[in-house]
């Protein structure tokens, strides 16, 4: 069994307040325990007032007496050099290291944005850290799993000495934006196979290189080209790259959809209902186009949504003001005319990469002034 434990805390006892520690515990949970994450997953999310020494240590000690084979620990919040600041006081990184150890997973991953991070490598034993080793070629999920080395891994927001920091427009803090994006758009690096996996040392390096990017672009000195030295650098302790976190989706798109309802309403509209399968908390976007039967758009508009079960039904009315025709140099003339405007309608489903889950494409007929007709598919 894989176990997720994400801890999210945005006050504790003497310290500011943090915007988005809470939420980044959410985001990773989600996404751990959704489509892109492990089969048959369990896992607890303790968020703000909830994360408390007792609830934590409860929740570890839980974990003791029943180990998953596989354990990912995340938290994110204030941190020290000395711990972790859970809503009623701090979590010494010794009390922590000792409780961990005994739980006795096969293989644990502890993940921690918070300032200060990298200190908590200080007190695990060396003897508790993920060994060398290769893994064979052409396994899947739970064959990974099974061959993942025993230990732990760690991935830290920054190093013991340095602070961490929040990111306002992605609304996380900046490593775990960095995750995130990781998670979402990194290429699968464990073995060829169906889903493919991206690793613990791939989201790494990939969140590494997304977050120098973004630092480097909204710090640098305005005018001297210069980036300042506090840019945050995350660190990692143990070996990486056999303990896998998520499904790629670089190659091709995790789940499906099927569009149920596709079919002409009174005016410049439509109706469309759709079924996704197999994407809990993975965005998704509908896009819908209106063009002429050359290809050459008239206009489209898209939404992005995150279904929230494995089975999503969704649908509506899809409306476009008869404006759009108007401003359209080829429709307008064509309607100004007196004739009949030949308009397809197309509507998609798909993924952040582009890849298509779902299409249906119709004709449609319009006069200025009059109702329009279905001409066919």
């Amino acid at each position: 069994m894989y176990y997720v434990l994400s801890i999210g805390v945005n006050y504790g006892p003497g310290a500011d307040l943090l915007r988005f520690a809470e939420k980044d515990a959410i985001d990773i949970f989600r996404v751990l325990s959704g489509a892109l994450g492990p089969p048959r997953v369990g896992g607890k999310c303790l968020l703000g007032a909830r994360a408390t020494r007792a609830e934590v240590i409860a929740a570890l000690n839980a974990l003791a007496w029943q180990p998953p084979e596989h354990l990912l620990l995340y938290f994110s919040g204030h941190g020290s050099e000395e711990g972790i600041l859970l809503a009623d006081g701090l979590l010494h990184y010794d009390e922590l290291a000792d409780y961990v150890r005994i739980i006795r997973a096969r293989a644990m991953m502890t993940i921690l944005d918070t300032c200060h991070a990298a200190a908590y490598g200080r007190f695990v034993s060396p003897a508790d850290v993920a060994g060398l080793g290769g893994i064979d070629e052409d396994l899947t999920w739970l064959r990974v799993l099974s061959e993942a080395h025993p230990g732990m891994r760690m991935l830290f927001a920054t190093s013991a000495e340095t602070l961490s920091r929040e990111s306002p427009n992605a609304k996380n803090g900046f490593f775990t934006a960095a995750l995130l994006h990781a998670f979402h758009h990194a290429e699968a690096d464990l073995p060829a196979g169906s889903p493919k996996l991206i690793s613990d040392l791939q989201a790494f390096v990939n969140a590494c290189a997304f977050m120098q990017g973004q630092q480097t672009k909204n710090w640098k000195r305005p005018g001297s080209g210069i980036v300042p030295l506090h840019i945050q650098q995350p660190q990692f302790l143990g070996h990486l790259g056999d303990f896998p976190l998520v499904r790629s989706q670089v190659e091709r798109a995790v789940g499906t959809a099927t569009i149920t309802n596709f079919a002409f309403l009174p005016g410049l509209s439509m109706r469309v209902d759709f079924v996704v399968n197999g994407r809990r908390n993975v965005p998704t976007r509908w896009r819908v186009r209106l063009s002429h039967p050359d290809g050459s758009l008239i206009d489209d508009r898209s939404h992005r949504f995150v279904p929230a079960k494995d089975e999503h039904a969704d649908g509506g009315q899809i409306r476009f003001p008869v404006s759009v025709l108007d401003d359209d140099l080829a429709s307008s003339f064509v309607l100004d005319s007196g004739r009949q405007l030949p308009v397809r309608w197309t509507f998609e489903l798909l993924d952040d990469h582009g890849h298509q889950l779902a299409r249906r494409s119709l004709m449609g007929s319009y006069f200025k002034g009059a109702p329009m007709s279905q001409l066919g598919r």
